[in-house]
């Protein structure tokens, strides 16, 4: 069993830790909605995407690095991009 622990903003702006518990589960990937057959979709489970979005944000330089290195541009423009 996995579990995932994520956080539920709320409407009264309270935030919230869940976590869920996976037993079985499976992925594809792909671009846009769902394509299933009818006999698919006639199933009693949910069908949908969860998004997944990856954000990089300010690097940390590992403290024990001595001495210490200038960041690379490249890692620059990755945090940038946000």
């Amino acid at each position: 069993m996995y579990q995932i622990d994520y956080l539920v903003l709320v409407k009264s702006k309270r935030l919230f830790q869940e976590r869920l518990n996976i037993e079985q589960a499976s992925s594809k990937i792909r671009a846009g909605p769902p394509g299933d057959d009818a006999e698919d979709r006639a199933l009693p489970v949910w069908a949908g995407e969860v998004p997944v979005e990856l954000i990089f944000k300010e690097p940390l330089p590992d403290p024990a690095m001595d001495p210490p290195r200038e960041l690379p541009e490249s890692i620059k423009e990755l945090a940038r991009k946000g």
